[in-house]
């Protein structure tokens, strides 16, 4: 059996069982989502887990009186430049917490639309960091890992026949034994990422920013989730996973922000900053949990303010 260890244990969570196990455990008793049922995809954040881990709680805490066997996790290539969807040819991957098996999504899609690309998963930490979360939510489940690259066309251009292409493949692997969870932050903020569009109150107009950007995310507006990136140049790297997952949920889905929160606002006066969000979608037969969402700002005390991050520095974009 092939195993693909951790990369990030150690340096983006604890690499001692005991320990990783008591900080979920904290994580998870403090968050309070609304009540969702029929969970089908989540939104959760990947960054080190003193910053992202409270908002990934969020998340994961719908999952208690679930039993989903089958975990689809898709996330952004940090490492390695390609287009598409690379899979791991591990047959199981490794945690503190024990080992999870893992089946390629070749295998249940067909393989014209993935290439086999362990090393874009080896020091990839965007799914790695979901997984102790899982084990301590579910136990025994089977994952899929898929890294997305790039959608682009020889111009250059967004690849929406590619895009197309991927949702066609990927409709109807979700049942109720199964859940898509999507792992990426949001708006990278800071001359380390390149991007600074306003200076003055960042915390404030990050909000602006990630506001619309889930708002268009809930309004399952793609097209107008292309139009916000090119607008306001906020090429989040998980832009791609994200639409994937609207195009392949049913049209009548609906979705609820269960937590927001950022560096900024984490770590008064850091040049740079990472936005992060919990996000639930689910069956529209259910009675949705709010009306409108619920944005939860998740303050650690002010004891426990963290240093400004580091973690996640290479949390851009692998290509454009």
């Amino acid at each position: 059996m092939k195993t693909r260890y951790p990369s990030v244990a150690g340096a983006f969570y604890p690499d001692d069982e005991k320990e990783l196990r008591e900080m979920i455990d904290d994580f998870l008793k403090k968050a309070k989502p609304p009540n969702v049922k029929n969970l089908r995809a989540i939104i959760v954040p990947h960054a080190g887990y003193i910053y992202s881990g409270p908002i990934a709680a969020y998340g994961y805490k719908l999952l208690e009186k679930q039993r989903f066997k089958k975990i689809i996790g898709i996330g952004p290539s940090h490492y390695a430049a390609f287009v598409g969807l690379a899979e791991d040819d591990s047959d199981a991957w490794q945690t503190p917490l024990g080992l999870v098996k893992t089946e390629k999504i070749s295998t249940l899609i067909g393989a014209k639309i993935v290439s086999c690309f362990p090393q874009a998963h080896a020091p990839e930490h965007c799914l790695e960091v979901q997984l102790p979360f899982l084990q301590i939510q579910l136990g025994e489940f089977t994952l899929v890992p898929v890294v997305v690259g790039t959608l682009t066309d020889h111009a250059g251009n967004f690849d929406g026949n590619g895009l197309n292409l991927i949702v066609k493949h990927l409709k109807g692997i979700l049942d109720d034994r199964t859940l898509l969870v999507v792992s990426t932050n949001l708006t990278l903020y800071g001359p380390e990422y390149g991007y600074v569009p306003f200076r003055g109150d960042v915390v404030r107009e990050l909000g602006k920013l990630d506001m619309e950007l889930l708002d268009l995310i809930l309004d399952r507006d793609v097209s107008g989730l292309l139009a916000y990136t090119k607008r306001t140049g906020n090429n989040f790297p998980g832009v791609v996973p994200i639409l994937i997952m609207l195009g392949v949920l049913p049209p009548e889905a609906r979705g609820t922000v269960l937590a927001y929160d950022t560096t900024a606002r984490m770590s008064p006066g850091a040049t740079s900053s990472v936005s992060f969000a919990s996000v639930a979608f689910f069956d529209p037969q259910a009675k949705p949990p709010e009306e409108k969402p619920v944005r939860t700002l998740v303050s650690p005390k002010p004891q426990e303010q963290p240093a400004p991050p580091t973690a996640e520095a290479n949390d851009a974009p692998a290509s454009p």
